[in-house]
């Protein structure tokens, strides 16, 4: 995870109109899931407190929300940022104490 974290920081790609965005958000897109199904030997295991609850109940309003939004795929990439933001938030509260040290570590380096 340290690796990712700074290949994160210095992503960038010039053949993209935000050089500096798109890559990002589609290394999330495609590395934090695979986080969440690959690693659970990694996590403390752990059951998910009162606010991981009202984030997920709120990503699922912002989901029904989007029936009636007058832009429905700009809703949708919006959404998925958030979905992405609560994978990134689930995956940092789980994590065994001696791993934050190491990711802390490589994202200053970046």
């Amino acid at each position: 995870m340290p690796l990712f974290v700074f290949a994160l920081t210095i992503l960038f790609c010039p053949a993209f109109a935000e050089a500096g965005n798109t890559p990002r958000w589609a290394l999330l897109s495609i590395a934090l899931p695979a986080f969440l199904i690959l690693f659970k030997s990694y996590l403390i295991g752990s059951r998910a407190p009162a606010v991981h609850w009202v984030g997920f109940i709120w990503l699922a309003w912002a989901a029904v929300s989007l029936f009636w939004s007058l832009s429905f795929y700009d809703g949708v990439v919006g959404l998925w940022r958030w979905v992405l933001f609560g994978i990134a938030f689930y995956l940092g509260s789980q994590l065994r104490v001696d791993a934050i040290g190491r990711i802390a570590l490589a994202f200053a380096c970046g």
